[in-house]
């Protein structure tokens, strides 16, 4: 893979940073409906209870619960997406190639796409393929597949669709380009995967990788939510 190729898969960065520590501020979204979201308003709610009672800001409370969605029970209330600003600590490695960097980013996405995409990294419990033995029933259902993938990014990780591609070598003669998808080739992926990515921004949650050429380093982290930006299957 080329550092063009690295762009396409994780949110890259090039700058100069001071030190060998950092931290990156991000803008997450998240939903009305989410776990994080509820564990934030409960925080928040916390929080207000012991200013009114030890400042007396009890205004200020009863305008939260108001406002705040996170106290709205009735199912039928339509979803809502809140952005927050995150930050995350990141520490500098020693820049040796490009290559190297390549193979780092396309291991982690590889070791930790092992399990089938489910709840507690997505929306569905498998997006595994069987293969009939028709190169063109399987082609059609690998096709589809992946654009279901890019589509789940879309709605799961709220910023967009999927916009390329790593696959394993038992994909290679199924897939090209498709549909604005960029597709990569990686011997690092297990033979049988497919891994649809959504390469952001580096304020934005995934990936994050910041090259700093100038100082010989480079940064590489997580968001907690990472997952939400790609999406995977194996064929069998």
């Amino acid at each position: 893979m080329t550092l063009s190729d690295l762009k396409n898969i994780c949110n890259y960065s090039q700058k100069k940073v001071l030190g060998s520590q950092t931290t990156l501020m991000y803008l997450d979204m998240f939903s009305s409906e989410d776990e994080e979201y509820q564990r934030m308003i409960k925080q928040q709610n916390r929080e207000l209870v012991v200013d009114a009672i030890l400042d007396d800001k009890v205004e200020e409370l009863n305008i939260f619960r108001e406002n705040s969605i996170g106290g709205v029970t009735d199912s039928s209330s339509t979803m809502v997406i809140i952005p927050k600003t995150m930050q995350i600590n990141m520490t500098a490695k020693k820049f040796e190639t490009y290559q190297k960097l390549c193979d780092e980013v396309v291991d982690f996405l590889n070791k930790n796409t092992q399990n089938a995409k489910s709840k507690s990294n997505g929306p569905f419990s498998s997006l595994d393929v069987t293969l009939q033995g028709d190169f063109q029933t399987d082609f059609r259902k690998i096709i589809t597949k992946i654009q279901m993938c890019s589509n789940i990014i879309g709605m799961d990780g709220r910023i967009g669709s999927g916009t390329s591609l790593l696959y394993g070598k038992n994909l290679i003669p199924y897939i090209n380009n498709i549909n604005g998808l960029i597709s990569h080739y990686s011997d690092l992926v297990d033979d049988d995967k497919v891994i649809v990515c959504r390469g952001n921004e580096i304020s934005q949650p995934g990936l994050l990788l910041i090259d700093d050429q100038e100082n010989g380093q480079y940064f590489f982290n997580q968001t907690p939510n990472w997952h939400k930006q790609y999406c995977w299957f194996k064929i069998i």
